[in-house]
């Protein structure tokens, strides 16, 4: 069943088991140019791209910049993750420093930063 979908979907010619020996890395490239998402299966139509919202795609498309998902890890964190306890003052002074870290190191992922966001987080607090 899968590999008829797959055929139907006409972007990847090999097998699901080779689709799934490939690094991630390159699995992700293909999907992308043949889709516009990153994470899009083999069997997903190539003749309809995909409109996704995932930030990674979006800024890979173009539609978003680096900084976005800085911002959208951060949102997430206010909304459903370790910093959903800060105060909104608390948080705004996260935010500053984290967004001056991705813009200086250029590593836009929060939890990628070198030093760790942990440090970030604790000198944003004791500012």
């Amino acid at each position: 069943m899968r590999m008829r979908l797959i055929n139907k979907g006409g972007w990847w010619k090999g097998t699901e088991k080779e689709w799934y020996a490939l690094p991630t890395e390159e699995r992700e490239a293909l999907a992308l140019k043949a889709t516009g998402c990153l994470y899009a299966f083999p069997s997903w139509p190539s003749w309809k791209p995909v409109k996704c919202v995932h930030i990674r795609c979006q800024i890979q498309r173009g539609e978003k910049q680096l900084i976005d998902l800085t911002e959208g890890i951060l949102a997430g964190e206010r909304d459903q993750g370790y910093l959903r306890f800060l105060e909104e003052n608390e948080y705004q002074k996260i935010r500053t420093v984290m967004l001056k870290a991705a813009e200086e190191t250029g590593i836009y992922d929060p939890w990628k930063i070198p030093g760790g966001w942990q440090v970030f987080l604790m000198s944003a607090i004791n500012e």
